[in-house]
């Protein structure tokens, strides 16, 4: 008997299975459509919020982003430059002691007929120019601009030695001619056949193309500064073209 009760039963549940209540079966479903569409809208906002947090933060630190570009390329290009930017710093330095030199020597050796003003203030100045430069390219050193820096001191200092090649050219030669046009000045001069006056001895050395005194030290105070800038001109244009950028 109760084995055919088990076997009725089990064919009841067989042919009638229990329901479920279909709130219950469409629950689960509509649960995880919503937390899909949850997920996808978190997924797709968090990249706005994201810039727009990003966007914030640049416009309460506007220049971070650049300083952080300048500091990182200043850093990248600046070991090899500062060391070739100090080095000119000083040469300009050593430069500028040595037109002073020139220019004191200048003014020592100068003869009575010289204007030993002009010859001391030309070194002067040209000595003061360097200087400026040198400050200038020390304080570019450790930034990306000292290879700039470096050339355009270089080029300056080229223009310079020009300057000064102009002057030089044309005393060497009066300073060749001197020696003969002094020796005939003074035998001239002792048989009375000249006056002994400036504007006289100006027309008479005029005539043998040489300078009316001597201008030796004229002419070495002119190529010592000419060689002494031309060399270093050159040497910092070189260095500053070789450096990388």
């Amino acid at each position: 008997f109760d084995t055919a009760r088990v076997q009725n039963e089990t064919t009841e549940h067989t042919i009638n299975p229990p329901t479920i209540p279909i709130s219950n079966l469409h629950a689960p479903t509509h649960t995880l459509a919503i937390s899909a569409s949850n997920q996808h809208s978190s997924a797709s906002t968090y990249p706005l919020e994201k810039s727009s947090d990003f966007s914030a933060a640049r416009r309460q630190f506007p220049n971070d982003s650049r300083m952080t570009t300048s500091d990182t390329a200043a850093s990248a290009s600046s070991p090899h430059a500062t060391v070739k930017a100090t080095a000119a710093s000083l040469a300009l330095v050593v430069l500028a002691i040595l037109l002073l030199g020139c220019g004191a020597y200048a003014f020592l050796n100068a003869p009575a007929e010289a204007n030993k003003t002009t010859a001391a203030v030309i070194p002067a100045f040209s000595a003061f120019v360097m200087i400026l430069l040198a400050i200038w390219v020390k304080k570019g050193a450790r930034t990306p601009i000292a290879r700039t820096r470096i050339i355009t001191s270089g080029i300056i200092a080229i223009v310079f030695a020009l300057l000064f090649s102009v002057p030089t050219y044309g005393r060497v030669k009066a300073m060749r001619n001197y020696p003969a046009a002094n020796a005939d000045w003074s035998m001239q001069l002792s048989q009375g056949k000249v006056e002994d006056t400036n504007e006289v001895r100006r027309a008479f050395f005029k005539e043998r193309g040489a300078a009316w005194y001597d201008q030796t030290f004229l002419v070495r105070t002119l190529g010592t500064m000419l060689g002494a800038t031309a060399s270093l001109g050159l040497w910092m244009l070189v260095s500053g073209v070789r450096l990388k950028r």
